[in-house]
């Protein structure tokens, strides 16, 4: 497996099972809404959606384990961003429904063991909340 291949199975799993929030795909300026591509507009007036992004830890040789021998680590990282002004309950709304969509699970062999949270910042127009997803594979 590779970093590569555990970014797509993510954010396979993301998109397949996260329909509540539209979600803006790194490095792009798609952002799609129960897999479909938002138009100007539609992106204009959101006022909540996340962002995922995949923040390499290591690939280390481990001497116990399956075929390759690497243990891929990584987190999944989600933004999660509201408007300024709205109130923060949707972001703890959105990181609930996240916790629940990836702590404890194997993903087609990726395990995702635990969620962890950021504090919250400001950037632009927005509020932002991170919440970072721990995962590794063989």
């Amino acid at each position: 497996m590779s970093l590569q291949q555990i970014k797509q199975k993510l954010e396979t799993y993301l998109n397949d099972n996260y329909a509540t929030q539209a979600i803006k795909w790194p490095n792009t300026d798609i952002i799609t809404l129960n897999k479909t591509v938002l138009t100007q507009t539609q992106i204009d007036n959101l006022t909540d959606f996340i962002e995922p992004s995949i923040i390499p830890v290591s690939s280390g040789r481990e001497y116990f384990s399956t075929v390759s021998g690497i243990k891929w680590e990584c987190f999944f990282q989600i933004l999660l961003y509201t408007r300024k002004g709205t109130g923060t309950g949707s972001l703890y709304e959105m990181a609930e429904e996240l916790d629940g969509l990836f702590r404890e699970k194997t993903i087609n062999d990726v395990i995702c063991d635990r969620v962890d949270y950021l504090p919250s910042f400001e950037l632009g127009d927005w509020e932002v909340l991170t919440v970072s997803v721990h995962s590794w594979t063989y």
